[in-house]
């Protein structure tokens, strides 16, 4: 049984605000929780044609250990700690980077905004937005791919 069956236990966790971290690299999905305004070591990794209702209950899960304080002591965290890059079998940083695609996920009063953008871009200011209703994991996973797909084309065309 899917842990997204049990949520109307958590409804009141819908009404506060959380953030979550996906990342696109090289054909694969790295869903990410955070706390404060890094990653932790909570991770799920997807093939990137995984399916819009696993996606979803994935990006909702990380939603729901969102952790507004971060009591980590990050002086000591080094880039090549980074959960996702380790995960990725990229053989750099910047490697890792320079092919990245990152996607915020906020939710707030259980709407969920997700903020699609290459990880370096020229022009960083832009990114594609999508929402979607926290009670719908399909729909929400949905939204994630349509946006990087938005983002990807854009950027294709010269236009981020």
């Amino acid at each position: 049984m899917s842990w997204f069956k049990r949520v109307p236990q958590f409804a009141p966790m819908f009404t506060k605000e959380g953030v979550a971290r996906i990342y696109e690299f090289d054909g694969q999905l790295f869903v990410c929780s955070v706390a404060g305004i890094s990653e932790t070591d909570s991770l799920s990794v997807f093939p990137d044609n995984v399916d819009s209702d696993t996606l979803g209950e994935a990006a909702i899960h990380h939603l729901m250990e969102y952790d507004q304080e971060d009591s980590r002591d990050m002086r000591e965290a080094k880039r090549h700690d980074w959960k996702a890059f380790k995960e990725s079998g990229a053989k750099s940083v910047k490697a890792f980077e320079d092919k990245l695609w990152h996607v915020d996920v906020r939710i707030s009063n259980g709407d969920i905004t997700i903020e699609a953008r290459p990880r370096l871009s020229l022009k960083s200011h832009l990114e594609v937005t999508a929402h979607a209703r926290c009670t719908d994991p399909e729909k929400v996973g949905a939204a994630v791919k349509e946006a990087i797909h938005a983002a990807k084309t854009l950027q294709a065309n010269g236009l981020m």
